[in-house]
């Protein structure tokens, strides 16, 4: 009597799909624990650039809070964090923060007198740390052009006033303008330009006593790290 086998091949090639599907799985299962591993090894890659990001510049604000006023230093910021995140640092108070795409880390520094006007990011930029009088202020690598309490000086048809490149980047060409309640009632005088850290004085061709305001860069041709100190408001016996 003979036997017939029915459906051997088809058996084996299920078999044989069923073993393929496993094998699939368990690999996909692997890339997928293998891109989860290097995401979350890149994440941390981040955090702990960013924190070195972090501690380096609150080590800069400590140790010139520690020299006191008149000290200053120089510092750096890479352009990105680890995995190409753009970054910014922010003080408040006394606690400085670093956020990234939708994370941040937090420190704190000695002083609550820090203002951060600007940072510019890239090793070729120098940023400044400066004890100055109103605290303690970081600038970035822009000029910063004021007048000079105390330099306005009243001569017989002119005015003279000293200005200030208060910062380590040259300023190109300026102007300023000088306002009275007088007639003529307004005076500009242009600067061809001013090296980091020099003084140049400014003549007007007014003597009114009723001054209001001496405005350097009158007329924002110059970048500069402050804008805000600009204006000196005068008044004169």
């Amino acid at each position: 009597m003979n036997t017939i086998t029915v459906g051997g091949r088809g058996q084996s090639g299920i078999e044989f799909i069923t073993g393929v599907a496993l094998i699939l799985l368990v690999f996909v299962v692997v890339v997928v624990m293998v891109i989860d591993k290097t995401a979350e090894t890149s994440r941390v890659k981040t955090l702990i650039d960013s924190q070195r990001v972090a501690v380096s510049f609150r080590d800069n604000i400590n140790m010139i809070n520690e020299e006191g006023p008149g000290y200053y230093a120089y510092f750096t910021a890479p352009a990105m964090l680890h995995g190409g995140y753009d970054y910014e640092l922010i003080v408040r108070n006394n606690v400085l923060e670093i956020v990234w795409d939708d994370n941040a880390w937090s420190t704190k520094v000695i002083p609550t007198n820090v203002t951060v006007y600007c940072l510019d990011k890239g090793y070729t930029a120098q940023n400044r740390i400066f004890y100055g009088p109103n605290g303690i202020e970081v600038t970035c690598n822009r000029p910063n052009l004021k007048v000079l309490p105390g330099t306005l000086v009243l001569t017989p048809g002119k005015t003279t006033v000293d200005v200030i490149n208060d910062a380590h980047v040259d300023a190109g060409g300026f102007r300023s303008r000088l306002q009275t309640n007088s007639t003529p009632s307004a005076s500009v005088v242009a600067t061809s330009g001013l090296p980091a850290g020099e003084t140049t004085t400014l003549e007007f061709s007014l003597d009114s006593k009723n001054y209001t305001y001496v405005a350097v860069d009158y007329f924002d041709e110059v970048n500069e790290s402050i804008e805000s100190d600009n204006i000196m408001n005068v008044t004169l016996p």
